[in-house]
C-alpha cells in the first residue's frame, strides 16, 4: 500500500499546487537536466486550458514533491522542461476533471522514461468531468453529524469493495447542516459510509463512536445501496442515518521487567489488531509512554481482538511479547506486559566501488532496517539502525530467531547505494543471522556497493504490440561472485522503456514479470518470467532490449 497511500499523498500534494491560483504562464522547471515532456490535454474533443501537469520521480517514495510542473495553454498543450534522465510519472491535476479510468485508484498518470536531452512528445491525456455524490448525514434523532467524515468505496464487477483515497480532504467532512459533497469522482459504482468499523484502531475518542453505517442507513455492508455515477453526473439525496452513539472502552495495565517484576518506566507502548488466526498484527498505533510506575492506558478502544505491547527501541535493549486482549462490552484492566533483555547485533558497514571522499562520508546518512522472522505476532520497532561516520552500527532489543538487515529505501541519499552482503566471521550470511535469547553478536561486516551505472531498457513483443492494460515490472539481480541480491525494481513505461539507475558494476540478471496495471503499484500477476543477463562496467550506460513472448518465458 503501501503503495496506494503513496498515490494518495502524491495526488494531494499536486492538487494543492493546482488550487494555489497558478496562472497558465507559470511553470516550475527542474533545472538539473535538458530533457522535456510535452503533449495535449483535452476534454472530449476540446482543448483543456489551465490544467496543471505535475511530474514526479517514480521512485516509490511515500512523500513526493513534483520536480517540475507546467500549466496547459489556451490550446490545451503543456511542456515540462529541465528534466534529467530518469523515470517519471506525468499527471494532470484538476479538481473537477479526471482520467477516464479510475484516477483515484491507479491512474496516477503515465509513466515516462527519458534520456538526457530527449524531447518526448505526445504524452497526451483525455480528461472527463468527474461525478458528484452529495447527501446529508444525521443521527437517529435527526441531528447533523457535524465534523464527522464520510468514506467512499469503489465496487468492482464482482461486487468487491475497495476504499478510495480522495485527493481533497475537506470535501470528506460533514458541514454544520450535515451535508457532504464528494466531487471529481471517476465514473463507476460506489458505496458511501460514515463511522468506524468494529475492530478498527481507535483515535483516542473516549466519548464513544458511531458504528460504520452505509447509505441509506445499514451497518451491513452487503445491504449497502450502490450508487452508479457517470461522467459529469451528480447523485443527490445520498443520505445516511446512523444509529445511537456506541460506547468505546478503556484498557489499562503495567509494563514490567520479566526477570524482576519491577515497573518499566518511560516505555513506548501501543496496541494493534490481532489477525483472525492469531499469528500476526495487522496494524498498530503507538505514541505514549508509561509513567514512573510502568502504568499504561489505552482510551477509545472499540470492540475487537487486539494485542498490547512495548515498542522495541534500540537504545533500551528491551522487547516485549505482545499480550492479547478482547473488548466485548466492558473495560479491560490488569494487563501485564513483560519485557525481556533482547539480543544485539553490531559491526562495521563499508562502502565499495568508489574512492570519492564525499560519497564515502555519506555512510552516516544511510540507515538499516531490521527484519525478523517470527512464529507469532511481532511488535513494531520504533527506529531504524543508524550508521555512524566511522561505519559502526549497533541495534538491540532483538527477539530470538533469524535477523536480516536491509537498507532503508525511501531516504533521498539511498540512490546508488546497495547492501550486497553481510559477513560474519568472513563468511557471507545468505539466509539471515540466527540469534539466541540475549545473545550479543559483534564483528559483522556489512558491504554496501555504490554505483553510478545505468541500464536503458526496451521491452518489445515477439508478435504485435505491448498490451495497454497490463504493465511489466523489471527487476535487476546482482549475480556477481555469488551475491544474488535484488538491487533495483522498476516498471516499464507506456512504450515499454525502463531505466535502472545507480547500479554498481557487475553481472546482472534482469527478470521481467507482468504487473497488475500500468502504472502497476508493485503487485505481480502470476505467469511467466522473462530473463536476460547483462554485464555492467563502472560508470557505464548499457542498452538492452528484452523480447516478451507470452508463449515462452521462464517459470
Amino acid at each position: 500500500m503501501p503503495t496506494l497511500a503513496r498515490a494518495t499523498i502524491l495526488i494531494a500534494a499536486m492538487f494543492c499546487a493546482a488550487a494555489s491560483g497558478q496562472t497558465q504562464s507559470e511553470t516550475k522547471e527542474a533545472k538539473s537536466g535538458t530533457a522535456s515532456i510535452s503533449g495535449p490535454i483535452t476534454v472530449g474533443t476540446d482543448p483543456a486550458p489551465g490544467v496543471v501537469v505535475a511530474v514526479t520521480h517514480d521512485n516509490h517514495q511515500i512523500r513526493q514533491t513534483p520536480v517540475a510542473q507546467a500549466t496547459t495553454d489556451k490550446d490545451g498543450r503543456y511542456k515540462v522542461k529541465g528534466l534529467s534522465a530518469g523515470r517519471y510519472i506525468v499527471s494532470p491535476i484538476d479538481p473537477l476533471l479526471v482520467l477516464p479510468q479510475d484516477a483515484m485508484m491507479q491512474g496516477r498518470g503515465k509513466s515516462v522514461s527519458v534520456s538526457e536531452g530527449e524531447e518526448i512528445e505526445g504524452i497526451d491525456f483525455s480528461l472527463v468531468r468527474g461525478g458528484v455524490i452529495t447527501g446529508r448525514v444525521t443521527d437517529d434523532q435527526g441531528r447533523p453529524l457535524v465534523g464527522e467524515q464520510v468514506a467512499l468505496s469503489r465496487v468492482d464487477e464482482r461486487d468487491r469493495k475497495t476504499f478510495v483515497y480522495l485527493h481533497h480532504r475537506p470535501m470528506l467532512e460533514i458541514d454544520d447542516r450535515g451535508i457532504y459533497r464528494l466531487f471529481g469522482i471517476p465514473a463507476g459504482r460506489y458505496v458511501v459510509s460514515v463511522g468506524r468499523q468494529l475492530g478498527s484502531l481507535g483515535a483516542g475518542n473516549e466519548g464513544g463512536f458511531y458504528a460504520r453505517t452505509f447509505h441509506p442507513g445499514t451497518t451491513e455492508e452487503s445491504q449497502a445501496e450502490i450508487i452508479e455515477i457517470s461522467s459529469g453526473e451528480e447523485a443527490t439525496g445520498i443520505d445516511i442515518m446512523v444509529g445511537p452513539l456506541s460506547r468505546s472502552y478503556t484498557v489499562t495495565g503495567r509494563i514490567v521487567y520479566a526477570e524482576t517484576g519491577a515497573p518499566f518506566p518511560n516505555a513506548l507502548y501501543g496496541y494493534g489488531i490481532l489477525s483472525d488466526d492469531g499469528k500476526s498484527i495487522q496494524s498498530t498505533t503507538y505514541s505514549k509512554r508509561t509513567d514512573a510506575g510502568g502504568n499504561f492506558r489505552l482510551g477509545g478502544v472499540l470492540p475487537g481482538r487486539y494485542v498490547v505491547f512495548s515498542v522495541a527501541e534500540s537504545e533500551s535493549d528491551y522487547y516485549s511479547e505482545p499480550v492479547p486482549f478482547e473488548i466485548a462490552d466492558e473495560d479491560v484492566s490488569g494487563l501485564e506486559v513483560r519485557v525481556h533483555r533482547g539480543a544485539s547485533l553490531s559491526g562495521i558497514a563499508v562502502i565499495e566501488g568508489t574512492n570519492d571522499t564525499d560519497i564515502l562520508a555519506r555512510i552516516s546518512k544511510l540507515q538499516f532496517i531490521v527484519f525478523q522472522q517470527e512464529g507469532g505476532p511481532s511488535p513494531p520497532r520504533s527506529d531504524p539502525v543508524k550508521i555512524e561516520l566511522d561505519g559502526s552500527f549497533r541495534t538491540g532489543a532483538l527477539h530470538p530467531g533469524k535477523v536480516r538487515l536491509y537498507l532503508m529505501n525511501h531516504l533521498p541519499v539511498r540512490k546508488g547505494f546497495h547492501l550486497i552482503r553481510v559477513e560474519r566471521g568472513g563468511v557471507n550470511v545468505t539466509d539471515g543471522i540466527e540469534i539466541a535469547p540475549g545473545e550479543e553478536i559483534s564483528g559483522l561486516r556489512a558491504i554496501i556497493a555504490y554505483g553510478t551505472s545505468r541500464i536503458l531498457g526496451q521491452l518489445k513483443m515477439a508478435e504485435g504490440e505491448l498490451p495497454k492494460d497490463v504493465g511489466f515490472v523489471v527487476s535487476a539481480h546482482l549475480i556477481s561472485s555469488g551475491v544474488h541480491r535484488t538491487v533495483a525494481n522498476v516498471e516499464a513505461d507506456q512504450k515499454g522503456r525502463f531505466v535502472l539507475e545507480g547500479l554498481p558494476a557487475g553481472e546482472y540478471r534482469l527478470l521481467v514479470r507482468r504487473g497488475l496495471s500500468r502504472p502497476g503499484f508493485g503487485r505481480i500477476l502470476p505467469g511467466k518470467t522473462f530473463r536476460q543477463d547483462v554485464t555492467v562496467a563502472e560508470q557505464a550506460e548499457v542498452q538492452v532490449t528484452i523480447t516478451i513472448d507470452l508463449n515462452a518465458g521462464v517459470k
